[in-house]
């Protein structure tokens, strides 16, 4: 039994990739359910609040173009648990923000992440451990990411309308 888990064991690691990509993409794809929450309780305008998430798109690009220099030098361990602890980070100063400037800098905390958590470190897994079947299985982490999307919207806006938006920052 155990031989045949060995043998398998790239699809574990491809089933563990596919879960990862569901919550960080849902996290990244779901973002829009903050708009209004977040822009009333900082009692901020809406174009004020999606002015200060130009940091988060700046930080996320360049974090997207260098990761893999981190993937090379330190591989993908090192790399995704700091990148997870920023993450984490970034959630924490989110849901305990009290002004639109601490929120904007956790949400450029949480593009540091970016290019470790999603599309750049799923490839780098995918590509380390499938010598066949790479197309299938990054179309397939590919798709997992707006499935996420879809999934974490219907949690997160159930979630910021029994509780709050804080709440629904620290259940990502």
């Amino acid at each position: 039994m155990f031989r045949k888990i060995k043998q398998n064991y790239h699809w574990i690691i491809a089933a563990i990739v596919f879960l990862e990509m569901i919550v960080f993409g849902g996290m990244i794809n779901s973002a829009s359910v903050y708009i209004l929450p977040v822009s009333e309780g900082l009692h901020v305008s809406k174009a004020s609040f999606a002015a200060a998430l130009m940091p988060y798109s700046v930080v996320s690009c360049l974090a997207n173009m260098t990761s893999g220099i981190f993937l090379r030098r330190y591989g993908f361990k090192r790399s995704s648990l700091v990148a997870l602890t920023l993450l984490l980070v970034s959630q924490i100063i989110m849901g305990s923000a009290n002004s639109l400037i601490a929120y904007s800098l956790g949400r450029a905390l949480f593009g540091t992440a970016y290019g470790l958590c999603f599309t750049a470190g799923a490839v780098w897994i995918v590509k380390d451990w499938f010598w066949t079947h790479q197309g299938l299985v990054l179309g397939a982490v590919s798709m997992s990411s707006g499935l996420g999307g879809s999934l974490m919207s219907i949690l997160l806006s159930s979630v910021i309308e029994r509780y709050d938006w804080r709440i629904a920052n620290y259940v990502s």
